[in-house]
């Protein structure tokens, strides 16, 4: 409000000075000896037409008045002078300028000091000395005033009008009803109805229009009070309020304060709503907006067709860039709007607006402290969210099957792309919160009479919530659909999701994939046993796991099943350790690959590779299987007097715990190129080289088939191995203290309840390094007694080459 100073401060002054100044010093120059045309004393008279009054400075010669008037009347008894088609110039201090007065009539009351004029007056201020009042073109851009009813008070100076007035000048105009100036105060008073419009000083021909009811002046502090309610409207901005207080600096609009203001913006498609208990105003020198302020309960809204964001803080401020836009009519400045900032308990909420052919996104909510929005160029997305301290970001479903996240963060950064939707966020010290809907289950009949709508009755409960952590998380959406679409989450990532729990240095999550990514001394863990590995992949929706460098597995027992002593017990913890492992339906499907090993209590198992499929109660190990089957009871003394085996060192590698010690328990170590174990059989099928090491005992052939025990009974002493049947070149060694036996057969059957081995099919024969060979259809050997029974052939004798 250039110059509003002016505007305000001259309007009333020159209204009251009209016929005030002129009387007060047509006395004075009475007294001086200057004298213009009188009436006789206690007679009425009239003056003749065109006449004028001149005053100049003594000293400087400058002219200090120029009256003109058609009529002039004067009575004595009461002192009262009356004038008709006053025209008055008033002149500055240094004369070069004038104010030019006209009024059609104006009475003066000595007594009283009192002069009235109810006709309308009209002012010209600062019209240059030189120039006459009816120049157009010298007083366009000057500020005019027209009124009427106006008192002015010679002794105060006070000057008051109850009728409407109106103003113009060069960079806008005005009203009001009601206007009272106190030069001793040098204060203004418009009491009612006010109305002004300005312009600017710039280049812009926007109007800034402000409405009140009461309007109080203050020129020495250069402040505007308006109340009890105010607006202001600029463009297509409007700003509502009670109590209101204007500051100027150097005549120029610079601060607007009120009370419980709000206002409202529309540039293009966006519109923007603000309000708070206090709200301040800046402007810049030619009246562009640059900044407003909202103190107490600060509530901003911005709606476009997309969406609609609402800021709710203690405090709130919008800034705002002054930019020449290109419109039909020229280039004009506008204010666009550069940033948002919330502090005090800041909320953000963003919810999507219904659109064709648009899925609605999740609604967001922010919660922080204090936190800062860029706009983009156009002042009409947003470009970016920071916050400086501590935040929490809600996704709120609007769909059925979209879940609930959270997350909360010691600070964030959110980055937007089209419409308003969120493209990216950064967030430091975060943790999430996810809650999944509850999946419904395909419905093919209808429900029965009387029952639940059949959805209801087979609804799945939701599943429990997926909970993670890290010290930095960066998220990525799908653009222009605000759907995650992935995460990335560094340093101390943690995870859990009902009794499945993880944790890794890194961890990325493929959210279109549905795909978590363990990175670095990762690991995964619930109620059935864990998985660590230096990488793990682990599908969500279903389960399933993928891990790999250095896995490390377990699998706890299952409380509810007996005790047994088959390769797959569930009764019994199950460890392994592989290069690689992939788990499927539900855990129930395994495979380890690359140096693989899989033991359960005392039995290990060894390959290249090893599947096991619970649903079908099978372990498969292929290349270079050991395996090692390990009995309860202890090892009988040798009666030879020979000290005990030991396993294969090759099986013992095999083994991830310390083993018992070797006098103590009794282990049976098979190697094969391939096994297959049949659980329901209780059967371990080897093949391709196949070696079994059992205490002194070695038997080699060509396939085995090891005969698990079930131990019903739950003895504690038995064999986990009942015995075991070798086909195809089948060769058994025993060493003993002082002497070797082998024996060879193309079958063999080994019973681990009495050692016994016997040998048929083909001719079955016994070398003994100390008794000789012993050859029969059938051969039995005990190996705890050293006892040997030989069968022959039907119609063939049993042959023994004893030896001397």
């Amino acid at each position: 409000m250039r110059r509003l100073s002016v505007l305000l401060g001259l309007a009333a002054f020159i209204i009251a000075a009209v016929v005030g100044y002129t009387y007060s010093k047509r006395a004075q120059d009475t007294v001086q000896g200057v004298s213009p045309p009188m009436l006789a004393v206690n007679t009425e008279a009239r003056g003749n037409k065109g006449w004028v009054y001149r005053k100049s400075d003594p000293v400087t010669h400058q002219p200090i008045v120029l009256a003109e008037m058609d009529v002039y009347e004067r009575v004595k008894e009461p002192s009262t002078s009356r004038v008709g088609k006053l025209r008055l110039r008033l002149y500055n201090k240094t004369g070069n300028t004038y104010t030019y007065v006209e009024s059609a009539h104006a009475l003066f009351d000595e007594a009283s000091g009192v002069m009235t004029s109810d006709d309308a007056v009209s002012i010209i201020m600062a019209i240059p000395a030189d120039k006459e009042p009816a120049d157009k073109a010298a007083t366009a851009n000057l500020m005019r005033v027209q009124g009427s009813g106006v008192r002015y008070e010679t002794k105060t100076g006070k000057a008051t009008s109850d009728k409407a007035a109106q103003f113009q000048f060069a960079n806008g105009n005005g009203s009001a009803v009601g206007v009272e100036y106190d030069p001793g105060k040098k204060e203004l008073h418009l009491k009612s109805q006010v109305s002004l419009n300005w312009v600017g000083h710039g280049p812009s021909v926007k109007v800034m229009h402000i409405e009140t009811q009461d309007l109080v002046y203050k020129e020495a502090e250069q402040k505007v009070y308006l109340s009890p309610w105010a607006r202001l409207k600029r463009d297509t901005m409007t700003v509502d309020a009670k109590n209101t207080l204007v500051t100027i600096e150097d005549r120029v609009l610079h601060q607007v304060d009120a009370d419980f203001g709000s206002g409202v913006q529309i540039q293009d498609q966006r519109k923007t709503e603000f309000s708070a208990d206090k709200l301040i105003t800046f402007f810049d020198e030619d009246g562009a907006i640059t900044n407003i302020v909202g103190d107490g309960h600060a509530h901003i809204v911005a709606t476009d067709p997309a969406s609609r964001t609402t800021v709710n803080s203690r405090r709130g401020e919008l800034h705002f860039r002054i930019e020449d836009q290109e419109k039909a009519d020229g280039t004009k400045p506008e204010s666009i709007l550069e940033a948002v900032q919330a502090d005090g308990g800041a909320t953000v909420e963003s919810a999507p607006l219904p659109r064709p052919n648009v899925q609605l996104a999740e609604t967001r909510i922010l919660h922080s402290e204090s936190l800062w929005m860029d706009m983009k160029p156009d002042g009409q997305q947003i470009r970016e969210i920071r916050t400086s301290s501590a935040a929490s970001l809600e996704f709120k479903p609007n769909r059925p099957e979209q879940s609930h996240r959270t997350l909360d963060a010691g600070r964030l950064t959110i980055t937007y792309g089209d419409d308003n939707t969120i493209d990216a966020f950064h967030a430091w010290k975060a943790t999430t919160h996810t809650d999944r809907p509850a999946k419904v289950a395909d419905v093919k009949s209808p429900p029965k009479p009387g029952a639940k709508d059949a959805k209801d009755e087979k609804a799945k409960k939701p599943p429990s919530p997926a909970i993670t952590s890290s010290d930095e998380l960066l998220a990525r959406f799908t653009p222009g659909t605000s759907q995650l679409a992935l995460i990335d989450q560094n340093g101390s990532f943690r995870y859990q999701e009902g009794d499945r729990q993880a944790r890794a240095q890194r961890a990325h999550l493929d959210q279109l994939a549905n795909q978590i990514t363990l990175i670095d001394n990762a690991r995964v863990w619930d109620d059935t046993g864990s998985t660590s590995a230096d990488t793990i992949f682990l599908n969500q929706a279903n389960g399933d796991m993928d891990a790999t460098g250095h896995v490390s597995s377990t699998r706890l027992p299952d409380n509810s099943v007996k005790n047994g002593s088959s390769l797959l017990d569930d009764s019994k913890p199950m460890q392994a350790r592989a290069d690689k492992m992939r788990t499927r339906d539900k855990n129930f499907s395994v495979h380890y690959d690359g140096h693989a090993v899989v033991w359960q209590g005392g039995n290990r198992t060894a390959a290249d590779r090893i599947d096991i499929d619970r649903n079908q109660g099978t372990f498969h190990a292929v290349g270079d299987v050991v395996s090692e089957l390990v009995d309860s009871k202890k090892q009988p003394a040798d009666p030879t007097g020979a000290p005990p085996a030991k396993p294969d060192p090759k099986a013992a590698t095999a083994r991830a715990a310390a083993p018992a010690p070797a006098d103590s328990m009794i282990y049976t170590v098979v190697h094969a190129a391939e096994m297959m174990y049949d659980d329901d059989r209780k059967i371990a099928h080897y093949t391709g080289a196949v070696k079994l090491i059992r205490g002194r005992m070695t038997m080699t052939s060509s396939e085995l088939r090891a005969y698990m025990r079930d131990n019903k009974d739950k003895k504690s002493d038995e064999s986990s191995l009942e015995r075991a049947v070798a086909d195809g070149s089948v060769v058994v060694t025993e060493l003993a203290f002082d002497h070797t036996r082998t024996g060879t057969s193309d079958h063999a059957e080994f019973f681990t309840e009495d050692n016994r081995v016997v040998l048929n099919g083909g001719i079955a024969a016994m070398a003994d390094s100390r008794r000789g060979i012993t050859r029969g259809s059938q051969l039995t050997y005990y190996s705890d007694d050293d006892r040997l029974y030989v069968e022959g052939e039907k119609k063939a004798l049993v042959v023994t080459h004893m030896k001397k």
